[in-house]
């Protein structure tokens, strides 16, 4: 049986693109550091990543309150990115992901947008 949560459909809460990851949920996976996405996170929003941003970009995000998470190459959420067709994902609160892509730029920015 598979006790995946559909994802949810396109709203102001849920941006929709090329990637499959938008309305789905992040997983709640270990990393390198032995903490849980959950605790990485913490209460606010999220970037998940699967490399490092540049510099003006995750400045962009830690003022925008977003909390930066950057997936080591071949983990558990470096393939869920891989498999999900996108490069970084800004995740609500409730860690279901808002939008995906691969420009990390593009999703730092959104991070400012007023629906967030």
């Amino acid at each position: 049986m598979d006790s995946t949560t559909p994802p949810l459909s396109r709203s102001r809460l849920v941006h929709t693109s090329r990637s499959r990851l938008a309305g789905t949920l992040c997983p709640n996976t270990v990393t390198a550091d032995g903490r849980r996405i959950d605790d990485v996170l913490g209460d606010g929003f999220g970037l998940v990543t699967a490399r490092e941003p540049e510099a003006a970009d995750r400045l962009l995000a830690e003022q925008l309150g977003a909390r930066i998470c950057v997936a080591e190459p071949g983990s558990e959420l470096s393939t869920w990115l891989h498999r999900g067709r996108a490069d970084a994902a800004i995740v609500r609160p409730d860690r279901t992901v808002l939008q995906a892509g691969a420009d990390v730029s593009i999703l730092c920015q959104a991070l400012g947008s007023p629906a967030h």
